[in-house]
């Protein structure tokens, strides 16, 4: 048996291909090739499948999305499941059947899970190392290319994160492609299927959003009063108690003490009892799909700038958000052009010329967008008319650093704004081809160097200043990429990665660039964080030329982050006392206190909702470096995963 599918990016423009072939002596063999801007997976991998579809002993090897090395060992034998990579390693006794997920391909498995799930009676399985998985019929379409047709159940496989990822399966129960709002991938031949398959997929996904809107969306008719909130101020950095907001419709209608705001008759009245109350935050830098409006809402994410996007696919999603058929956050649009290539953006807007480029902003433009973000192929000679038609159409113009283009020669064209702050170091690291994955190595390799007090950097701080432009940072990318490693949470999500269900805590793992032998420290190095008590202060190098100084108490090296299970502060920790405790509430709601008024003990326990009331069992004490990660029995707040979501997008710069 041999098949093939083609892996499309967001433009639907051919990236790669994944291959599945059964030897002659029953060995599967899966491969994995995707090209995306430099970056991308090579992958193969090599399993015995049972007749049930269920993996007998696999292994993984090639490189990830960031080139680091993979190599990923899987066997069942009498009942015990053992595995080993560079990221974890473990065993199990299993008593019934159950499935291996592998930490680097999920876009190899994703097929055979799903068949392995429909094989199954109930059409659910556990999952090693941990969790469960679950399939369940949501659609179907008819498909044709050519003369030939053929028919098509559409899938929503739950268990691998918070929302399902929907596979398209033959009648034989193969699979057929799938589609994530970003990533297609499609049966060989059938790429011309692709957008009645996205169409198909898209309908179903809205109708569940529909129910979703239905039973969760509120819109008090008598607007609604939130009183006795801690209010905080952004705007003096201030936190007020007692305090009472209106709201009518969309706006807030008065702020004041209790008692002295009116609260309107037939206003629904929502008790804070003292706790805090935020302005809707904003992300400013999103690239948004249908899975995120309700996350970004739970999150208190009130309005989304997206800075990326299919315009059709994204204008359909803020159509559904803003006339409440979906749930999900105000969106500001910001319109991506790029110029052809090899390391062109998975965009449709791809310019030449300068007719072309200004055809571009005006049609976005004619769309809504208010922004344009020029990314890294953009020829820099079409930089001047892109900024000119978007000036004058009243559009701000951001971007990446074209290629041949440095960040002062991008604030001298007109950027209103630059995106990542790997572009501001590059502007004192010459030679880098800013289209290529060198944009974040050269950071790494060299940032370190770089005095932040010469003159050059200075000069260039008051071109920023003089001509205001804006800087959109995107800091825990660099902080994954520069001081993340393959066996380790990335720093960034560190604080929150034991909160969740076991199968989405190892994707949380490395993320991070490869470092070349001998450089581990130089790549901590360029990560800028507070100097640490007794660190020796790095050599930095005037960009402008003069020799190396040492620039005491400004970049230390980063101290690895600690990962402990929630609630513990590790040995010596504060106590955490809260200012403005609500007795019953209080114990409930924040883990480590058994009663109102105390302080977190060096090893807490935790009350499950369902469950009585456990202690941790006795450990070490913690250590700084890596912790592999622990099953989800060990963590109570992740006994139960609800549904699948889809892997985050590698790559945002």
């Amino acid at each position: 048996m041999r098949s093939a599918t083609t892996v499309c990016l967001g433009n639907l423009r051919p990236a790669g291909r994944v291959t599945y072939r059964v030897r002659p002596a029953g060995e599967a063999v899966v491969t994995l090739s995707l090209s995306d801007r430099g970056r991308g997976e090579a992958l193969a991998s090599h399993l015995h499948l049972d007749a049930a579809g269920i993996p007998l002993s696999e292994r993984l090897t090639g490189v990830d999305y960031w080139k680091n090395p993979i190599d990923e060992r899987f066997a069942l034998a009498h009942g015990k499941a053992a595995w080993s990579s560079g990221q974890e390693k473990g065993e199990k006794t299993v008593a019934r059947p159950a499935f291996y997920v592998t930490g680097a391909g999920s876009l190899l498995e994703i097929g055979l899970l799903a068949a392995a799930l429909l094989e199954n009676r109930d059409h659910r399985l556990p999952l090693l190392p941990d969790g469960e998985a679950w399939i369940e019929r949501a659609g179907a379409a008819r498909v044709a290319v050519g003369k030939e047709s053929r028919s098509l159940t559409l899938y929503a496989l739950s268990g691998l994160a918070v929302s399902p990822l929907y596979v398209w399966m033959d009648p034989s129960g193969t699979f057929f492609g799938r589609y994530d709002g970003f990533v297609t991938v499609v049966r060989q031949g059938w790429e011309a299927a692709a957008p009645a398959l996205i169409k198909e997929q898209t309908a179903v996904i809205a109708a569940h959003a529909r129910g979703d809107a239905a039973r969760l969306g509120r819109r008090p008719p008598g607007g609604l009063a939130v009183r006795g909130a801690r209010l905080f101020d952004p705007a003096t950095g201030t936190v007020t108690d007692g305090v009472t907001v209106v709201v009518a419709g969309n706006r807030i209608r008065a702020v004041g003490r209790d008692g002295e705001v009116a609260v309107p008759a037939g206003a629904e009245v929502v008790e804070a009892h003292g706790r805090m109350l935020l302005p809707g935050l904003w992300d400013m830098h999103q690239h948004l799909s249908d899975g995120d409006g309700l996350l970004d809402l739970a999150a208190g994410v009130t309005t989304g700038r997206d800075l990326g996007n299919d315009a059709d696919y994204l204008l359909d999603l803020k159509h559904k958000w803003d006339t409440g058929e979906a749930l999900g956050p105000r969106v500001v649009l910001a319109g991506v052009i790029d110029g052809p290539g090899p390391f062109a953006s998975p965009t449709k807007v791809l310019v030449d010329s300068e007719a072309k480029a200004r055809a571009a902003v005006d049609q976005y433009a004619a769309l809504g967008y208010v922004q344009i973000k020029i990314y890294s192929s953009v020829d820099p000679k079409l930089v001047p008319a892109i900024v000119a038609e978007a000036h004058r159409l009243g559009l701000r113009v951001s971007g990446h650093i074209p290629n041949g283009m440095t960040a002062a020669d991008a604030v001298r064209a007109g950027f209103d704004e630059i995106q990542h702050t790997n572009f501001l170091f590059l502007n004192f690291i010459p030679g880098v081809d800013t289209r290529t994955p060198e944009r974040m190595t050269a950071v790494a390799e060299h940032a370190a160097e770089i005095d932040l007090a010469s003159p050059a950097v200075k000069d260039f701080l008051r071109l920023l200043q003089e001509r205001k432009t804006v800087i959109d940072p995107t800091v825990t990318i660099y902080e994954d990429l520069l001081t993340g490693r393959p066996d380790r949470v990335r720093p960034s999500l560190a604080a929150v990665e034991p909160r969740l269900p076991y199968q989405m805590r190892r994707t949380l793992l490395g993320g991070n660039l490869p470092v070349p032998p001998g450089k581990e420290q130089r790549y901590l190095d360029s990560y800028p964080r507070p100097a640490r008590h007794g660190a020796p202060p790095p050599r930095r190098r005037d960009p402008a030329g003069g020799g190396d100084r040492l620039d005491r108490g400004r970049h230390a090296p980063p101290r690895a982050r600690e990962l402990r299970p929630l609630g513990n502060p590790g040995p010596g920790g504060p106590a955490h006392r809260h200012p403005r405790r609500r007795p019953r509430d209080e114990a409930r709601r924040r883990p480590g206190h058994d009663r109102p008024g105390q302080a977190r003990r060096p090893d807490p326990g935790r009350r499950r909702p369902d469950a009585e009331h456990q202690r941790h069992p006795a450990r070490r004490p913690h250590r700084q470096g890596r912790r592999g990660l622990r099953p989800r029995g060990a963590l109570p707040h992740a006994r139960r995963q609800t549904g699948g979501v889809r892997r985050a997008r590698a790559g945002g710069s």
